[in-house]
């Protein structure tokens, strides 16, 4: 059951053996935080508060990894045998056929080796794939306002708009003034997974007369 959890982010706990809950109807964006924990009455004896959470952050990144990141699963359905590969792979020492992992090298070493393979995996999945450092260096950019000659050149092309009462704003108006400043500006070589995230919104129902007082 462990292993399945540090390899595959999966339980299979009908008799609620295991010291991890997984809890039922937490929506995705919540399931880092809200979807597992550990139940503290349950840890083993033997095993640290320390190891309790490094195994627990190990299955979750496996799990946000399939979920959100859409991942695809690694390693054989034999999940005890496939631990034993990190576990030599990490520290090195093989272990004995037929021997349990946490017999060979100890229960840290293989909660380790799991967990060193995950971040890995998991990290590599957020900064290569998904483009997650281009993400906040835009947040930066655009949100915080850091691209001066694009904030620059968008109020300007927004003066007349902005003076406007809220109500008579459009958003397909608003993003045809975006996408001229992103042409005019050098967010127009921003990488294509940034620029298709650049977007206006409008809040429903607004209560102020005029954007500026927004």
């Amino acid at each position: 059951m462990l292993t399945r959890w540090l390899l595959h982010g999966e339980i299979d706990d009908p008799f609620n053996e295991f010291f991890i809950e997984s809890r039922s109807g937490v929506p995705i964006d919540r399931m880092w935080h809200d979807k597992y924990r550990v139940r503290e009455w349950m840890v083993p004896s033997f095993m640290s508060r320390e190891q309790a959470a490094q195994i627990l952050a190990t299955g979750k990144s496996v799990v946000f990894m399939r979920e959100a990141c859409a991942d695809e699963p690694i390693g054989p359905s034999d999940h005890a045998h496939h631990l034993q590969d990190l576990l030599k792979s990490h520290t090195g020492i093989a272990v004995n056929e037929g021997a349990a992992w946490w017999e060979a090298e100890g229960l840290r070493a293989g909660v380790a080796a799991a967990h060193t393979a995950a971040s890995q995996r998991l990290l590599a999945a957020l900064t290569t794939h998904h483009h997650l450092l281009d993400h906040l260096a835009a947040h930066r950019r655009y949100l915080l306002l850091a691209q001066g000659d694009f904030v620059h050149h968008l109020m300007t092309l927004l003066q007349d708009e902005l003076n406007k009462p809220a109500t008579a704003l459009y958003v397909h108006n608003l993003t045809c003034t975006l996408e001229a400043a992103v042409r005019a500006t050098n967010a127009q070589f921003e990488p294509p997974h940034v620029l298709a995230r650049l977007h206006v919104n409008l809040y429903p129902n607004c209560k102020y007369k005029l954007c500026f007082h927004i």
